[in-house]
């Protein structure tokens, strides 16, 4: 992985963080011990398991999304039990300057993803935009989740 890369998913990572904390919400970031990772954060209170991905475009290629990711999603949508609202993939499309975060339900995407064919989940068809919060500069990540747990 490229360092501008790495960087893009850093700064998708501090700004998710940004907006939890905000909201009195604590996130995980699990560990890469050398073999990947299932995914990225886990929400605690609000049990949820989110896979932070950014791009340019406003596509993430089935590719980019790793063996662990996949399995990890799926396994914490089985033993949560409510495969509608606690899966995530947050894709946030970032390019020349402005940035736009979309919540991707993983149920919706799963089959696609891991099918092993070609393909990219397109941000804008499969997601649903997240509001910018003025303070802290991230996104309305808890109250999207709240809302969806209240809807569910």
């Amino acid at each position: 992985m490229s360092k501008i890369q790495q960087k893009r998913g850093a700064d998708g990572e501090a700004a998710l963080t940004a907006s939890l904390k905000d909201s009195g919400l604590w996130s995980y970031k699990l560990p890469n011990i050398g073999y990947g990772t299932p995914f990225d954060r886990v929400i605690v209170t609000a049990g949820h398991a989110i896979e932070v991905k950014v791009t340019k475009n406003g596509r993430v290629p089935y590719s980019k999304i790793s063996e662990n990711e996949r399995k990890g999603l799926t396994r914490f949508q089985y033993l949560v039990g409510d495969e509608k609202t606690v899966a995530w993939i947050l894709g946030i499309w970032k390019n020349k300057g402005k940035e736009l975060a979309f919540m991707v339900p993983w149920y919706q995407v799963a089959e696609d993803v891991c099918s092993g064919k070609r393909g990219s989940v397109d941000l804008v068809k499969c997601g649903k935009m997240l509001s910018k919060r003025m303070r802290g500069g991230g996104w309305d990540v808890a109250g999207f989740l709240r809302g969806v747990r209240a809807d569910g």
